[in-house]
C-alpha cells in the first residue's frame, strides 16, 4: 500500500456505516435526480429545436459563423484571400419518413446531457464524497469545478474548432472535384 494512503487501523468512524443494500439505494436517488435533469434539459432543448437547429447546429454552415470571421481576419492580415470562408453550398437531405423528428430528438438528447452534465456529476461527487476521508476530499476540493469547467471548453473547442475544419476540407473537395455531387 502507498505511504500516502495509510489507513489506521484505530481511526473512529464519524458515521454509522450503510449495508450494501442502503448504498444501493442511495446510489438509485443519486441516478434518478442526475437522469431527472437530464430529462429537463432534453425536453427544454426540443421545445426550443428550431432555434438550436438553425441557431447552433446549422451555424458552422453559413459564411458568418464566428471561426470563418476569425479566418477572414487572419486572411487580411496574411494576405490569403483563400482562407476566407465566401458561401458554403450545404443541401440537407432526408431519406427516411420521421428522420427529422428522430434528428430532432436525438440533438435534443445531447444537448440535455451536455447542459446537465454538471448537476449529473454533482450528483455522482455527492454518492462518492462520504466514503473518502478528510486527506482525499481536501485533495479533491473544486474537482467538480473543474471538470464542468474542462467538460465545457471541450465542447467549445470542438463547436468552434473541429467542426468548421471537416466542412471546409468537404467544400474545397466539392471545388475540386469536377462531377457533381447528388
Amino acid at each position: 500500500m502507498p505511504l500516502d494512503q495509510h489507513w489506521d487501523e484505530n481511526e473512529e468512524e464519524t458515521g454509522g456505516e450503510m449495508t450494501f443494500i442502503e448504498h444501493l439505494e442511495e446510489l438509485r436517488w443519486h441516478i434518478i435526480r442526475a437522469l431527472a435533469a437530464i430529462i429537463v434539459f432534453t425536453v427544454l432543448a426540443f421545445a426550443f429545436h428550431n432555434e438550436i437547429w438553425n441557431g447552433i447546429i446549422l451555424a458552422p454552415s453559413r459564411p458568418d459563423f464566428w471561426t470563418y470571421r476569425k479566418l477572414c481576419d487572419l486572411a487580411q492580415i496574411v494576405n490569403a484571400p483563400d482562407l476566407c470562408v465566401q458561401k458554403i453550398d450545404f443541401i440537407l437531405i432526408n431519406r427516411e419518413m420521421t428522420g427529422q423528428f428522430m434528428m430532432a430528438i436525438t440533438y435534443s438528447f445531447f444537448i440535455g446531457l451536455s447542459l446537465a452534465f454538471p448537476y449529473a456529476f454533482w450528483e455522482l461527487w455527492r454518492f462518492i464524497k462520504p466514503g473518502l476521508r478528510d486527506v482525499e476530499i481536501s485533495a479533491s476540493r473544486g474537482s467538480v469545478f473543474w471538470v464542468t469547467l474542462l467538460f465545457f471548453c471541450g465542447v467549445t473547442f470542438g463547436y468552434l474548432w473541429s467542426v468548421p475544419w471537416p466542412l471546409i476540407s468537404l467544400l474545397i473537395l466539392r471545388l475540386m472535384n469536377p462531377f457533381k455531387i447528388r
